[in-house]
């Protein structure tokens, strides 16, 4: 699963074979979890997962919702992804 971006030391990946609805995966020490692209809401979290490991993946998704749906639509046509950057 590659790795887009680090978001205060929080991995977010995208898998290129993945479900609808378009969402990015963020990993971080003992913890994971799945959140939608569009609305930023969390869809899914396993572990025991901080406040701000929460956080702070939603926020960034309100700013890079354009660059998270092209690595979306690119993961789907098994393109390789980009990375985001601040």
């Amino acid at each position: 699963m590659p790795t887009v971006a680090i978001v205060q030391g929080i991995l977010i990946q995208l898998f290129f074979s993945d479900h609808d609805p378009p969402h990015f995966h963020f990993r971080g020490p003992g913890f994971s979890g799945r959140i939608e692209i569009a609305s930023g809401a969390i869809l899914s979290a396993q572990g025991d997962v901080p406040v701000r490991a929460q956080r702070a993946p939603q926020q960034w998704t309100l700013g890079h919702r354009a660059p998270l749906m092209d690595n979306w639509r690119r993961a789907r046509a098994k393109q390789s992804l980009k990375k985001i950057v601040e």
